[in-house]
This record gives C-alpha cells, structure tokens and sequence, in this order.
C-alpha cells in the first residue's frame, strides 16, 4: 500500500515512539519471564482514539515480537482483522492487506525470529480515511505460534496514568477533534463553525454563551399527580439548574423548547425501567420521539413521570454519554441519546435535580473514585474531599465522603470551595477533575445535536435566581397562625409568608409545607384547603382525589406553592387551610399543632408556625400558652445509636460542633452552634439532633433552667477550654451571649 503521509510525518511518528517503544520492551521482557520465556506478541497504540481531523489525525500502532527463549523461530504467523473502512498507511513489507469488502485484514509474516531477539513493526491508522468505519471500531488479533500479551488489570485504561491500549482486541473510537484551532485564534474551528458568526472577534466567540435545546416529554400520570403545576415544577427545575451551571462558571444555558405528552404505560415499573424503554424506544408510546426532536430542536430529552408512593429504584435516572470520546457529541451518533427519566410522584418531588443529569448527558461521571478512566475526557468527572466538601457530580456517585459538605457547584481546577480547591488539574491521567472545562469545551457541538426550531442566544435568555445556597436560600418563609385557636377535626386557618430578603429578584420557587409532630417532620397525611391560584396539593399517592367546598379546593397531600417573581424586599402573603385530626402533637397536657416551610427544597429552620388546639369552643375560650414552649427548631429523630461518646466539642472556622448536651430535664441532645458576631461575642443556635437519653457520654455540656449553657473541653488547636454562655431571653433564632472562656487543660 502506498503511504498517504510523507517520509517526514512517518519519522515524526517513529522519533516520537521512541521513548514510549523502548518503555515498552521492558515491560514486555519482564512479563516474558512470568509467561515462562515463552515467545511474545505484544500490539499498542498510544492512545484508544483516533482523530478524524487536524495535523495530528493519525494513529501509529506497533507490534512487538519477542523470542526470549533458546531456540529460533520460524514462520512467525499473525493477522489483524478490522472494519473494510478503517483506512491504513505505512504497513510494513512483512504484512499484506487484505480486503474481501466488508473486513480489512493485516496477515503478517517474520521467516526467522532468532535466539533472545525481537522485532518491531507497524502501521497507521488513518483518521479521516476511516471515518465511514463508524463511532468506534475493532482490532482483532490472532496469532499461530507465539502467545499474545493482554493488558493487565492494572493497564486497562488510563487510570494508571497511561493512555496506552493493547492487547488481542482494541477498540478505537474515531473522533473529532474540537480542540483543533487551525487559524490559531484561539476558538476551535467547531466552534467557529457552530456560531457561525464571522463578524466576531475571536474574543467574542470564545465567550459566546451555548443554548442547549431541551425537550420534555411527560406522561398522564404526572399531568395528573402535579394537578395544573406541571409546567410551573419545569420552570423551577430550570432556572434552578441554569443558575448551578452559571455559579460554576460553564457558558451553557438551558432553554425549554416543547413539552409534549406519550402515553407511557409503565405505571408500575421504576424510573430507570422507563429511560431503557426511552432510550431503546422499545415502548410504543416513544415511537414518535424523534419526531418531536426534529420538531422542536431538542438537543437533550427528559421524560417527566409519576410513580406511586413505595416504588423501587431512583428517583432520576440518566444517560452518561461520550464515555472516552473526548467531549465529541456528533449528531449521528448522539442525537436522541442524551436522555433523562424524572420520577415527579410523591417519594421524589422536593430531590429532583437535572443539573447531575445534564452533566451526565455530556459524559461528566460522579468522580475518578467511582470511574477511575473518566468520562468524555479522563478529567470529565466530579470531586469531593472527606469530611470537606463534594461538588454536585461527586454526591451522586457510590464514595463515601464522610461529613462532607455538598456544594452546588460542578468541579473546577481552578476555582474553590470551602477554601479549597475544586477538582483537580485536568492534565492529571489519574486524578484530573474539572467538569466545568469539559462541558465548557463540549457546549457547541452538544448545543449543535438538533437544528433549533426556535433560535435563541445565550444572551436573550434571562438570568434568573431562584436559590444563592444550601443555607441561605435569600428567601425568608413564615408559618404564622391566622386565628388564636382550632379545633379539632376542623381546619386551621393559616397564613404562609414569604419573603426576598436577598438583593435581586427570586423567581420559580416551589415553596412546599411540612407538618411536625414533636418537633420532628411527619409523613401523615394532612388535608388542605386553599383558594390560592399558585398552589396545589399533591397527594401521598397518585389516587388521591381532591374536592371542592363552599369554593374551597380540598385534598389530602403536601401543599405547594409556585411563585414566578418576587422582586427584592417584597412580601407574598398566602391563606390556607390545614385540617387538624384527633391526634395533634401533646406538649405539657395541652394540644397543638406545628408547621414549617421550606423553599426548592430548602427547609426554612425559623419558618415554624404553631397554632393551640381544643376540643371544643369552651375550651378555646380558656386559652393555652402552649405554643409559647413549642421549641422553634426543628428536631431530627436520632437516637444516638453508634455515636462516638467519647466525643468532644470541637471548632471548624466560626462552627462549633457539641456532640453531646444534658437538658434539665434530663434529655440529651447534639448541637450546631455558630459565632455570629464579636463585639459582644455571641453563639447562634443553628439546629440540633435529640439523642437517646439513656447514653452516658464521656463529657457532656449542659443546659440548665436558668438559661445557662455550659460546653466542657472544647477543643482549639489541641488546648481545651470550658464556655459559659447565657440564654438571651426570647431570641429567634436562639442567641448565647456574656460568655466566659476558660482554659482547662494545655
């Protein structure tokens, strides 16, 4: 075959595999002497891709024979057989190329292969002569009389730093490569195609924003359990997920451009049974799915479903895609696979999250931990530190993090969470982390799977907020008791307030009501009525059925609220109904009842509302104090069981940790405290865990009647002291102030 590269390229190649060859050999010579000299075949390449375009759109692949044995060989046979597509070059003279039209075979020949010697040949894999072989292709190797190494588990990917494939059957995949920058500009040449902007300076491509196109598809299932909201929780859905991608700094921007229904039938299956049937349209209701991508332009696919209460598997389930394709998304061989299944019923309303999903769509996988090789790139993956942090990818992996803090943001070498480093440098084989430079490199080619029906620029699609972070959501929400009083087996009338209290805008909150018993969230159903054209309820199973009263909407379940804007320092007011049964929490013989909201998820700790509850109207007008000592926190159940009771109080920048706090009353709890100013020093009470009372902790702090908390061995870089703090009478949320530090031990 006559070669298509010059000489010049051809030593390029060899100058270049030099090193790598001789690394090689050895590693070849001392596996030869496990094989038991043993005459060896060993074939690589350095790299399981092949680029169809750029200077550097070959693949060099070398075949080492070894005879470290004693005796000479003779008539040394192996072939290689591949795809009739993949175009081959510079194939040495002791092979001959075979081809019937449909599988190309290398059928190699050594006549003599001498005492303790060995041989090299070679060839190249054309990339961009082998582009009709398809995404991906095989090598397969056969040999007669010598044996043929295989990778070893340590040298099965790139995990070990080494991006070298080898062994009897190789997979390449032929790529793109997006990287390619042939003017030099700075802006690969995909890119530029992409945009298609010629007027642009180099720096106004390189910070166009990408539209992906998303289409949602749905079933009657959840139309119906999300009662009229449905589009409402797909506004909230998004602007959640494009302001985690904004906060990370990726130039992607999310934009919904059909919401359609099938007529799925798999009520009874789980919600990765419904993305199989999705993704291989094994279900009849997908059938005209790609259809509606061409209709509406979508270049990512989400299927919103309704499964009843109790139903297996996940609550979200996902494509991960590109795997080692190096962030290239071609429209023939991606479009229609980016595809995410949401279960909207009620065990998973308030977890929903599409920014882990689309993440996966463009091949970021949860950590190196959890796939060592890395996703589209090796660096394409979440990162998390133990007992520090994880960012969004990594908490949706398998690794245990410990205590670790999760951070809605996506990896990044460059930037930093908890004052720590993000990810990791992405030219790290091993341990590189830095999703936000992947799906950034990645942004056009995916925005680029369909043609867009309704052309739109990052820029015409507004920013919008609707969270800042896990703590401060910027929203402020009250549950306040509209009347003194309620009776039982009546409805409550309540009052739900909410509040911007941040600086901008908030816009599609789901802000959802959570009933307390003891001060802990109770999963009974409750009966709500309401008038309010921004909620709904949502029943604890797809059955429930709701009514109409004297005008007023009924119905067992969980109330949610949509609100689409609310500007800077503005109030939304919203009435409700909450229907009190014969069982009411019990605090010092008198009844009560207690609620507390939360916002996307976000639970509003000082949101708690409690409203006295009678028997009877004689009653109510005696009155109760009761909700004057309904504690204004909420309580988690845990009963302590495996705590370290040896445990002692420790300080993590302005957080201090109390694992361990005896009540007067006898009870015990573990506590959250933080130093909320300096100039009088003072602890905020942030939220606590009531423990079994019957543990007997090493060291144990105290809270007594008079209002005065006491921490013992409080540890600060290795010296202990004991604080004495007082209660600040009808502080809310609860404060410590006159505290006396006392050094204990050195």
């Amino acid at each position: 075959m006559t070669p298509k590269y010059a000489n010049n390229n051809r030593k390029f190649i060899e100058d270049n595999d030099k090193d790598e060859r001789q690394a090689t050999f050895y590693t070849v010579a001392f596996t030869t002497k496990v094989l038991a000299q043993q005459a060896t075949l060993d074939i690589y390449a350095p790299q399981g891709f092949v680029y169809q375009n750029g200077n550097d759109a070959f693949l060099p692949f070398t075949i080492h024979l070894n005879n470290p044995t004693s005796s000479s060989i003779s008539d040394v046979s192996f072939s290689i057989s591949m795809p009739d597509d993949v175009d081959l070059d510079s194939v040495d003279g002791e092979c001959t190329d075979t081809s019937d039209g449909t599988t190309r075979t290398l059928t190699c020949t050594i006549d003599e292969l001498d005492v303790n010697s060995g041989e090299l040949l070679d060839f190249i894999i054309d990339g961009p002569g082998s582009v009709d072989a398809g995404p991906s292709f095989t090598l397969n190797l056969s040999a007669l009389n010598v044996t043929v190494i295989e990778p070893n588990g340590l040298s099965l990917g790139i995990a070990d730093g080494d991006r070298t494939v080898r062994g009897s059957s190789i997979t390449v995949d032929v790529v793109r490569n997006i990287n390619y920058d042939q003017d030099q500009n700075n802006v690969p040449d995909l890119d530029e195609a992409i945009i298609n902007n010629s007027s642009a300076t180099a720096e106004q491509l390189l910070a166009t924003g990408a539209v992906v196109d998303v289409l949602f598809i749905h079933s009657s299932e959840a139309t119906a359990y999300l009662d009229g909201k449905l589009e409402d929780k797909i506004a909230q859905l998004l602007t959640a997920t494009n302001q985690i991608y904004r906060d990370s700094g990726v130039g992607i921007e999310f934009n919904a451009v059909g919401l359609e229904e099938v007529l799925y039938s798999g009520a009874s299956n789980t919600i990765d049974e419904a993305l199989a049937a999705l993704d291989t349209q094994s279900d009849p209701s997908f059938f005209s799915v790609n259809n509606m991508i061409t209709g509406s332009g979508g270049d990512l696919v989400v299927f919103l479903h309704a499964l009843d209460a109790g139903a297996a598997g996940s609550c979200v389930s996902y494509s991960t895609n590109g795997i080692a394709r190096q962030g290239d998304f071609q429209r023939e061989y991606h479009q229609g696979e980016l595809i995410t299944a949401v279960n909207l019923g009620p065990d998973c309303l308030a977890t929903t999250n599409l920014a882990a999903a689309f993440a996966a769509n463009m091949g970021i996988v949860a950590s190196r931990l959890d796939s060592p090789d890395g996703g589209t790139f090796s660096y394409s993956a979440g990162y998390g530190i133990e007992d520090e942090f994880t960012t969004v990818m990594a908490r949706e992996g398998n690794q245990n993090f410990g205590t670790a803090k999760s951070i809605n943001v996506f990896s990044n070498s460059e930037g930093f969470c908890e004052s720590l480093t993000c990810g990791t440098d992405r030219g790290d084989l091993i341990d590189g982390a830095d999703a936000v430079h992947s799906m950034n490199r990645s942004r056009h080619v995916v925005s680029a799977l369909s043609d867009s029906v309704f052309p739109a620029t990052a820029e015409e699609i507004p920013d919008k907020t609707t969270i800042l972070d896990d703590t401060d959501s910027g929203i402020t929400l009250r549950v306040l008791a509209a009347e003194g009083a309620a009776l039982l087996n009546n409805y409550a009338q309540m009052v739900l307030q909410v509040e911007n209290t941040s600086a901008s805008t908030m816009s599609n909150l789901n802000i959802s009501l959570l009933n307390l018993n003891d001060g802990l969230v109770s999963f009974e159903t409750q009966s709500y009525q309401h008038t309010a054209e921004l909620c709904a309820v949502f029943g604890d199973d797809l059955a429930t059925a709701g009514s109409v009263s004297d005008g007023m909407i009924e119905k067992a379940g969980s109330l949610n609220c949509f609100v689409s804007d609310i500007a800077a320092g503005d109030t939304i007011s919203i009435s409700y109904g909450v229907l009190v049964d014969d069982t009411p929490p019990v605090l010092n013989g008198s009844n009560y009842y207690h609620q507390m909201a939360a916002v996307n998820g976000i639970v509003d700790y000082y949101s708690q509302g409690c409203v006295p509850v009678f028997a009877n109207f004689v009653a109510a007008a005696a009155g109760s104090l009761v909700c004057d000592d309904v504690v204004d926190f909420l309580v988690i159940p845990d009963t302590g069981e495996g705590a370290d009771l040896a445990a002692v109080p420790t300080v993590t920048g302005s957080q201090i940790s109390v694992p361990f706090i005896r009540i007067d009353d006898g009870s015990l709890i573990s506590a959250e405290f933080t130093i909320s100013n300096f100039s009088p020093l003072e602890l905020r009470l942030d939220s606590y865990v009531t423990l079994d009372s019957s543990l007997a902790p090493t060291v144990e702090g105290t809270f007594d009647v008079e209002g005065q908390l006491i921490l013992n061995e409080l540890e600060v870089d290795t010296i202990t002291y004991q604080v004495t703090a007082s209660y600040v009478a009808d502080s809310s949320p609860a404060l410590f102030s006159d505290l006396v530090i006392v050094q204990t031990a050195p």
